[in-house]
């Protein structure tokens, strides 16, 4: 279900009206003794009135690199707010997007207000650490770069 493009959501720095994000692909390891998540996103996007580069919403986030069709891509966290940042990721000048396509995303997701980590002595058989994440429409964003808009939904693959 694409966005309506001419809602504005003054708590998402994402460009929700140029780019609807439709699917997500998830692949994340836990590592418990950094309290980091590692892995990728997957973020398809449907075009709608396009433009140079895709804007989602991040907080304590660790980027390290934005493919297209295995072809790195320049990026770029920007402030935008207390509650989060803005991940500017700068499309190539030859590509026209006429159909949906699919960026991904490598990364790491530490500490947060979305991932709460607990050590062996605070879960019940005090054998093990715990992980367990909140993911609200403020959250997200510090458990994967995303659109936080109330106007848009996607599907979640993991």
């Amino acid at each position: 279900m694409p966005v309506r493009a001419d809602v504005l959501d003054t708590s998402s720095a994402a460009n929700y009206s140029e780019y609807a994000a439709t699917h997500l692909n998830l692949s994340l390891t836990c590592d418990f003794p950094t309290q980091k998540l590692n892995g990728f996103a997957e973020i398809t996007f449907q075009p709608l009135r396009g433009g140079p580069a895709i804007m989602l919403d991040v907080l304590d986030l660790e980027i390290f690199s934005v493919t297209l069709q295995s072809q790195p891509l320049q990026f770029v966290i920007h402030d935008f707010a207390e509650y989060g940042k803005a991940l500017r990721i700068t499309l190539p000048s030859d590509f026209v997007p006429s159909e949906v396509f699919t960026v991904r995303i490598n990364y790491a997701a530490g500490p947060g207000p979305g991932l709460s980590w607990l050590e062996p002595q605070q879960t019940a058989g005090k054998k093990h650490p715990f992980l367990f994440t909140q993911g609200q429409a403020s959250t997200n964003r510090s458990l994967f770069p995303c659109q936080v808009c109330v106007v848009g939904r996607l599907e979640i693959h993991h």
